[in-house]
């Protein structure tokens, strides 16, 4: 599925009714998302079923996926998607995705996901092992059916600062709401008046009593109406922000949190 523009110049492409990725119309085209599923083909001391709740994990994904997730849909995986430490470690994992689940895969960045290199490096390594259906989020966007999908990895703003007042990871949380705020205007270049903006942060904007504020603004500033993370795991998740505020409304859909299964996205008519 190569569908996205590079990231260079921050544009996605209109995959809801290119039968070249297999979708027929776009009412034919479903969206599903889920995050964090964590495969590990590549790299032998990384079992996620030491974890309680995480036995077998990786073919219950492939049955509840395949279950509801058509040839012509689309699911976002919203971060950590393997613990390889390169393209080549993670191949095993891009495999799984690309030959054993159904669909079309847009890929976001985890904190997790090492792997990661530019979007061009991705793309010619999945081009080089024939894998044909995944793509990558990136400072750039992707139009599928009415919606438009956007988003970065995000981060954690813990309120913390040094001796001076000076926030250690400010430079990280800048960079990351102009990489969110280049992908939504990438977005905007993508929507019509039928189109319905939604963003992927890995990292939950609200946390606790943590709020990225960057993040948060350009949310605001651009009237993003929903916005789905993953990251948290087992107990962490009650304390993940659920729900609607400043009109937004946040989800969580990692994947041992949705039972790894990819959860439906309906256009929200409220």
């Amino acid at each position: 599925m190569s569908v996205g523009a590079d990231s260079s110049v921050g544009m996605g492409a209109d995959v809801g009714a290119d039968s070249s990725v297999g979708a027929n119309s776009k009412e034919s085209v479903k969206l599903f998302a889920i995050a964090d599923v964590h495969l590990s083909f590549g790299i032998k001391n990384k079992c996620m079923s030491i974890f309680k709740g995480w036995d077998n994990h990786a073919e219950r994904l492939r049955q509840n996926w395949n279950a509801q997730v058509g040839e012509n849909d689309f699911v976002v995986i919203g971060g950590d998607v393997s613990w390889g430490m390169s393209l080549e470690q993670s191949l095993n994992d891009f495999e799984f995705i690309d030959k054993q689940l159904n669909g079309n895969k847009i890929l976001l960045k985890g904190n997790h996901d090492y792997w990661w290199v530019s979007i061009s490096k991705m793309r010619k390594f999945l081009t080089d092992n024939a894998i044909n259906s995944i793509d990558f989020l990136h400072n750039n966007a992707y139009k599928v059916g009415d919606f438009v999908i956007c988003g970065t990895r995000g981060w954690v703003n813990d309120g913390k600062s040094d001796s001076k007042g000076n926030t250690p990871d400010k430079k990280i949380l800048l960079r990351e709401a102009l990489r969110l705020e280049r992908s939504i205007q990438s977005g905007l270049e993508l929507a019509d008046n039928n189109s319905q903006i939604i963003v992927f942060s890995h990292y939950p904007p609200i946390y606790g009593t943590c709020e990225n504020e960057y993040i948060l603004e350009i949310l605001r500033r651009y009237e993003i109406k929903r916005v789905f993370s993953g990251h948290i795991h087992s107990s962490g998740i009650d304390k993940a922000f659920i729900g609607r505020k400043y009109n937004i409304d946040f989800d969580i859909v990692t994947a041992d949190s949705i039972d790894f299964t990819p959860q439906s996205i309906s256009i929200n008519k409220s």
